[in-house]
């Protein structure tokens, strides 16, 4: 998928998807950052995850997709505990649940 159609009231939104800096859940609905800006889609997170290519996109929690171009940088705390830290300097934990998706990460890099 190269493109991802969001409507916004009466119009559609096109936004291509290696745009987007990261995916979250709200509730019944995902949160697309793109920049500044940010949008609202009535969609489940692992329904877009599917559509998403991996290799790009990554689960870090239950309620987190993240492009992997925006990584910043991943510290090591206690306990195992990864935080990620983007681009523009949000940060997340890596759930222990998506912890393969971790290790693939790390071995393709």
């Amino acid at each position: 998928m190269e493109r991802l159609m969001i409507k916004i009231g009466t119009r559609y939104l096109f936004v291509k998807v290696n745009e987007i800096d990261w995916i979250e859940a709200d509730r019944n609905y995902l949160r697309i950052h793109k920049g500044e800006n940010s949008y609202l889609v009535r969609q489940t997170l692992k329904g877009i995850e599917k559509k998403l290519n991996s290799d790009k996109f990554i689960r870090i929690n239950r309620s987190t997709i993240i492009n992997v171009e925006r990584i910043k940088e991943l510290r090591t705390e206690r306990y195992s505990k990864y935080i990620v830290v983007m681009d523009d300097d949000n940060t997340w934990c890596w759930g222990r649940r998506f912890r393969n998706n971790l290790l693939r990460f790390i071995a393709v890099n």
